[in-house]
């Protein structure tokens, strides 16, 4: 975990060339201890993917996104998963593709429906606002995305959301 801490340390620090290696070797080291499929493994890839899109290398940054977001797929890490969604969003939407965004969007936004569904049943009043403020950026997001982009299905999901969120 120090060797993941200190590349985290330099990206923040936006020492980008001591980081990547860094954070390379915690790859390896992570594929041997726990797999390829382990929910450790994709955070550290994500990490790199969000460090690549920053320095530019949206190409990178996408490839490790996707292969992250395959493995929380897999799992029950769902938080990750939505910010995978949250970050092929922002890369999608800075290359311009934005049909791959609205399907992202539908998708983050069906499955942080599905969670708050689920946290509700068996969670108090103040349980649930902390846990709504855990996807504040993603329907931040989802928000953004709707007001520059209107189109009919995206605004019917606006309404949907301000009626669905209304009752929290």
């Amino acid at each position: 975990i120090s060797i993941m801490n200190l590349a985290n340390h330099y990206y923040k620090t936006k020492d980008f060339q001591k980081a990547e290696p860094l954070y390379k070797e915690t790859i390896e080291i992570r594929a041997k201890v726990f797999g390829k499929q382990h929910e450790s493994y994709a955070l550290v890839l994500y990490n790199l993917a969000v460090m690549y899109l920053e320095m530019g290398n949206v190409e990178s940054g996408e490839k490790l996104t996707l292969e992250a977001r395959e493995i929380w797929l897999n799992s029950f890490e769902n938080e990750n998963y939505i910010n995978s969604l949250s970050h092929l969003t922002s890369i999608y939407l800075h290359a311009g593709k934005l049909e791959e965004c609205k399907n992202l969007i539908f998708e983050m936004d069906g499955l942080i429906r599905i969670l708050v569904e689920k946290s509700a049943a068996y969670s108090s009043e103040n349980q649930m606002l902390a846990y709504l403020k855990t996807f504040e950026r993603s329907n931040a997001q989802i928000q953004t995305f709707i007001q520059q982009h209107p189109s009919k299905d995206l605004i019917q999901l606006a309404y949907d959301n301000a009626l669905f969120y209304n009752g929290y």
